[in-house]
């Protein structure tokens, strides 16, 4: 046996540049609908700002014109908003800062990284977020004026929680995983491995507004854009009948892409619809029983 088999994706291709650069984002961030729709969108802006001592010199101003904002100063408008979820930051641990936020005058803040970590291992849910993706969903400027509900915040929580809940392999193969039919085959070995654990996840839209607490139609439009911007894939399934009445079918997500650490494993076309086949064929399976 080669040296080969031991994972799934052997060849693969380092990263550069900002598609090298990735943070994760605990679950107790994503899920915390209390801190607001700009949470994720906060966090990021410490997370890829801070220097080799976790500093970040920062004002409410510069924190509102980095995510494609313009400043205002009114009650509950942009810079309200950051400052709130700056200081919740503060309190749950992710944040030191230090002197008085303001809008336009410099404030310290440490950006506490045992803390995620440690609120990482508490809930072993996190996202991991490349910063040449931040970058692509903030610079998205498509938007209806009539949509004021909408906006970059709302799509990157939409994404940091897709990323969460979409199931990620590991390219290394354990050695249960290996020899599966007593053959060497490995083509064998992978695909049962794909049929096992596809890399997607399944829900209802609805589902997915209440956790965040944004409209569905907010969700909606967000998963468009993802996969408009070429991060996500979807695929909406048939309406199912329970009983006598007709629900409406699930959405199952898909990474358009595979990552690791700091290299590309696939990024072909053909990643994103077998891995949703796959999901589909285990969903299936999953209704038969039921």
């Amino acid at each position: 046996m080669s040296g080969n088999d031991k994972y799934e994706y052997p060849n693969q291709v380092k990263l550069e540049g900002l598609s090298g650069r990735h943070f994760a984002i605990p679950s107790s961030i994503i899920l915390d609908d209390s801190m607001g729709d700009k949470r994720v969108t906060a966090f990021s802006y410490f997370a890829t700002k801070r220097g080799m001592d976790d500093e970040v010199m920062f004002t409410v101003n510069d924190m509102a014109e980095w995510s494609g904002r313009k400043p205002n100063r009114i009650k509950n408008g942009v810079n309200d908003r950051f400052m709130q979820v700056v200081e919740r930051l503060a309190d749950d641990g992710y944040l030191r800062v230090s002197g008085k936020m303001s809008h336009a005058s410099p404030a310290k803040a440490t950006f506490c990284f045992d803390r995620v970590g440690e609120a990482i291992d508490e809930n072993r849910q996190f996202a991991i977020i490349y910063v040449d993706e931040l970058k692509k969903i903030l610079e998205y400027n498509d938007f209806n004026s009539k949509d004021s509900f909408f906006n970059c915040d709302v799509i990157l929580l939409v994404f940091a929680y897709l990323r969460m809940m979409i199931f990620r392999r590991k390219n290394a193969m354990l050695p249960s995983q290996r020899n599966v039919d007593g053959k060497n085959n490995l083509d064998y070995d992978i695909e049962v491995r794909r049929l096992k654990n596809p890399e997607a996840y399944n829900a209802h839209y609805n589902d997915i507004a209440l956790v965040l607490d944004i409209s569905e139609r907010a969700v909606s439009k967000a998963v468009e854009v993802l996969d408009e911007l070429g991060l996500l894939r979807f695929e909406n399934l048939p309406r199912v009948k329970h009983g006598d009445k007709w629900r409406t079918g699930q959405t199952v997500f898909c990474n358009a892409y595979k990552r690791e650490g700091v290299c590309l494993l696939d990024c072909s076309d053909e990643y994103a619809k077998r891995e949703i086949s796959n999901k589909k064929k285990k969903i299936d399976q999953l209704f038969k029983r039921s």
